[in-house]
């Protein structure tokens, strides 16, 4: 082939691939009126009903007694502009979380009263034991 044929292959098969990765990202699980993408993030905290008032956020210490305990919320710490920030978000039913669990999620400003919204649990990879 020559130098020409091959990118023209090349940025081809590489316009392909934006398509068809766009065509793939699951867009109906985005938060309506939201229009920035998920952040990978942390679980470094969980907010239950029995959670005393004083150790809440704005956004949860601003909802009632009774929205607070029909629901769990969690914190979650993303790393954004070289530095760490957290977004609370709401907790699904049925969906398992353990401190330190990567998880996406679409950041809201919580002292704002905006709650983000967990995207994806990503799995933990299993430690492997050190040889010494």
């Amino acid at each position: 082939m020559r130098p020409a044929t091959t990118t023209i292959t090349t940025l081809t098969a590489t316009l392909i691939a934006l398509l068809l990765t766009a065509c793939a990202t699951p867009v109906h699980h985005a938060p309506s009126g939201l229009s920035h993408r998920t952040v990978s993030g942390t679980v470094v905290s969980f907010y239950f009903a029995d959670t005393p008032a004083q150790e809440l956020p704005p956004c949860l210490a601003r909802r009632s007694p009774a929205e607070r305990a029909a629901h769990r919320y969690v914190r979650i710490s993303t790393p954004r502009l070289g530095q760490m920030q957290s977004t609370v978000a709401e907790w699904p039913d049925g969906v398992q979380l353990v401190l330190n669990q990567p998880v996406d999620v679409w950041p809201e400003n919580c002292a704002a009263g905006q709650l983000g919204r967990l995207a994806r649990v990503v799995p933990m990879l299993p430690m492997l034991p050190v040889q010494p």
